[in-house]
């Protein structure tokens, strides 16, 4: 098995059980992103390095604006202090060249923001942003309310 989707060469199959015997198949070519209904999980499991961010139109530039934008909207302002930065951002460009900037990753005489985009994406990560959910945690009433729902 190859650690990442994406990457495998050949066919393999790899057996985990011998009562019941139950065999893996590793196959080239075959990933999740195939539904274009449903962009963000795509994006989530990219944020999570669960699918290497190039499968994503965009790279690894949205995903870290996905991650951003989500740190920003559940309030989770960790990075802030992480990053030694006054106040939350929005903008992932200023945000990716600032980290560049402080690991002193140039190019040309310019911050190279590739570079502060893998350090933010790595840092998220690890956790060292705080603990995240990416999914939606249903509320003890919408847990209720969804229950209800079975039996009709």
């Amino acid at each position: 098995l190859e650690p990442l989707p994406g990457t495998t060469l050949h066919l393999m199959h790899h057996q985990i059980s011998n009562t019941p015997r139950i065999y893996i198949h590793d196959t080239p070519g075959v990933m999740l992103l195939k539904d274009k209904a449903d962009p963000e999980r795509n994006l989530k499991l990219c944020a999570l390095g669960i699918v290497p961010e190039y499968q994503l139109k965009g790279g690894a530039m949205i995903v870290c604006d996905y991650v951003l934008y989500r740190l920003n909207m559940a309030r989770q302002f960790q990075y802030v202090d992480v990053l030694g930065i006054k106040e939350p951002t929005n903008d992932v460009k200023w945000l990716t060249n600032y980290i560049a900037a402080e690991q002193g990753t140039y190019q040309a005489g310019l911050a190279r923001p590739g570079a502060g985009i893998d350090w933010f994406l790595k840092q998220f990560r690890e956790g060292n942003f705080g603990p995240f959910c990416l999914d939606h945690i249903p509320t003890p009433e919408e847990l209720e309310r969804l229950r209800g729902l079975r039996y009709l």
